[in-house]
């Protein structure tokens, strides 16, 4: 009861019963007090809220943008590998590839590509646009590239250009790219080996942002990487099947090629050998230049005569092979006189091209497609030995006459060489063939000067070091000219020694005395007295009885002392045949 009294004392409590069932009239201090506390434990609440639902929201915004990131990247790594393992059928379908792609990374309705050499200012080397030749004009677009402002910004600054808001800005007059009026625009440079290429893309639906250019760059630079380690690939494939001269297939493609040909479905198949004829000849009278030249002919020859479906491989230094599938031997037979025809109109430094053939047709399983190969280069063979003697003469003759016109004081040289070494000879005892082999060899002793520069045949003055021993070279070029032909092995080897001396300090090989054919000394002789009693650009001419003592005096050192005698006993009768 007290406690009672006490407590409703300070509150106005009413008690209703023993059980202490009571009611608490709040005072107004309690109410204050309450009324505080919840406010705050709301507005904690509420910042509390706040704070979880923005940490949230942001969390949510970063991992979308990140994912799109992701995205984007991945999109972008897969075009570039997508890029490298795309077997492209041309440069062209290569550069719309990687156009396409650009712009869709870009967001772009369009686009095009191009590059110039790295001064900015040479003439466009390629430019490719997304849109259809129908549907674009591209030399408009040269015009763009090289009146547009912001593009020739892109050049001369090499940085990235944005503009997204370009029918309003003033500096700029309207650009129409294909039809299409450009309201952003924006263009990104890449300098690579020697070139700058450069990406446009025109009305992205947003604007263009760091972000886009970013990823537009990386891919322009990994497709452009991608670019050039697939055409190395290419080149590398190319490099591997092709020969490097002619451009046709060489023997390994053709070892490849053989066997997967043969098949019953392309029977017959005929298979075609030949062998250009002389080239040995003409690289040893005019240089390997001249030779390559000829090899390049044959094959263009050879390339424009057949069809398309033909495999044509250069297999040897000289030999090509043509396989023909579904080919009889009739219809193969005409594409060989087709290239026969065709290549008696090519000429080399006057030479006609000369090939030889030989043709193998299979037409069943047996025998093996090595044989009917084998076969075909016999046939081949046997052809070459009637035509190449013909040839090869024909070839010493061209050879021959292409010298004298050259320089007109050789061929009167080397007839009156030939007529002094032929009475030398006779005065001297040697028989008829002997005389004859001489008097040929005689003619011929500097056919080899076919592959010296006119500019050192008729030099006055004195030659250099350099320029005299490329007149030394000149027995040996005619030696291997000569040699090719078998009629001719006999005078080349007259040829090669012409310059001997007697005491050993002549050239080419140095050789002395009797070791020097007997020929070769007779020639040696007749050839100094002509020089001499003859004009030359780099000295005077002196009299004959001057030229025989000057003779006379060098026997036993230049010349065979025992044929200096005979032609200085018999100076008068040799003398009289060449004038």
């Amino acid at each position: 009861q007290q406690s009672k009294n006490n407590i409703s004392s300070k509150r106005d409590i009413s008690f209703d019963s023993e059980t202490y069932n009571f009611i608490v009239t709040p005072t107004k201090e309690m109410v204050s007090d309450s009324t505080r506390s919840s406010y705050s434990i709301l507005i904690v609440g509420f910042l509390f809220s706040v704070i979880v639902s923005g940490y949230f929201i942001t969390t949510k915004r970063t991992i979308i943008t990140k994912t799109k990131q992701i995205t984007k990247n991945s999109n972008r790594n897969e075009v570039i590998v997508k890029a490298f393992q795309h077997d492209f059928q041309s440069h062209e379908e290569r550069y719309n590839y990687i156009l396409k792609e650009l712009v869709t990374l870009g967001e772009s309705q369009s686009g095009f590509l191009f590059s110039v050499n790295m001064d900015g200012k040479s003439e466009i080397k390629s430019c490719f646009s997304i849109f259809t030749k129908e549907k674009c004009n591209h030399s408009l677009l040269e015009k763009i590239i090289v009146e547009n402002p912001l593009i020739q910004k892109v050049l001369s600054e090499m940085t990235p250009v944005v503009e997204n808001d370009y029918e309003m800005n003033n500096e700029f007059s309207e650009m129409k790219i294909c039809d299409q009026k450009v309201h952003r625009f924006a263009a990104i440079p890449l300098q690579r080996n020697g070139d700058i290429i450069v990406i446009v893309l025109i009305n992205k639906d947003s604007q263009y942002n760091p972000d886009s250019l970013n990823q537009v760059s990386i891919l322009l630079i990994g497709l452009w990487n991608m670019l050039e380690r697939s055409m190395q690939i290419d080149e590398i494939k190319y490099i591997g099947y092709h020969d490097v001269l002619t451009g046709l297939y060489n023997r390994r493609y053709y070892q490849e090629y053989l066997d997967e040909i043969d098949i019953p479905e392309n029977y017959p198949i005929s298979v075609i050998m030949s062998d250009i004829n002389g080239l040995k000849l003409i690289n040893d009278a005019f240089g390997h230049l001249v030779g390559d030249k000829l090899l390049v002919s044959a094959a263009n020859v050879i390339s424009n005569s057949c069809k398309e479906t033909d495999m044509i491989a250069r297999v040897g230094g000289d030999e090509f092979v043509i396989i023909m599938p579904r080919t009889s031997e009739l219809e193969a037979g005409e594409i060989i006189d087709t290239i026969k025809k065709e290549a008696k109109r090519i000429k080399v430094e006057s030479i006609e091209l000369s090939i030889s053939f030989g043709l193998k047709t299979k037409y069943e399983n047996n025998p093996s497609i090595e044989e009917i190969f084998r076969s075909a280069e016999d046939l081949m063979y046997r052809e070459k030995l009637l035509e190449i003697p013909s040839m090869r003469s024909g070839a010493i003759e061209t050879i021959l006459n292409t010298l004298y016109e050259k320089d007109k004081n050789s061929e009167i040289h080397s007839r009156a060489v030939s007529k002094i070494s032929e009475k030398i000879a006779e005065f001297n005892g040697l028989d008829r063939q002997e005389i004859n082999e001489i008097k040929t060899a005689g003619l011929l002793h500097d056919i080899g000067k076919i592959i010296i520069p006119i500019s050192i045949i008729i030099k006055e003055g004195k030659l250099t070091t350099e320029e005299y021993d490329l007149i030394k070279g000149h027995p040996e070029i005619g030696f291997r000219i000569l040699n090719s032909s078998h009629d001719m092995r006999g005078i080349s080897n007259i040829v090669l020694n012409h310059h001997e001396r007697w005491d050993g300090f002549g050239y080419p090989r140095g050789i002395k005395a009797e070791e020097i054919p007997l020929q070769a000394r007779i020639i040696a002789i007749a050839d100094a007295f002509d020089a001499m009693t003859s004009i030359r650009t780099y000295r005077e001419k002196i009299s004959n009885e001057e030229a025989l003592n000057e003779i006379i005096r060098c026997a036993n050192t230049q010349f065979d002392p025992k044929l200096v005698k005979v032609f200085a006993e018999n100076f008068d009768s040799i003398i009289s045949n060449v004038i």
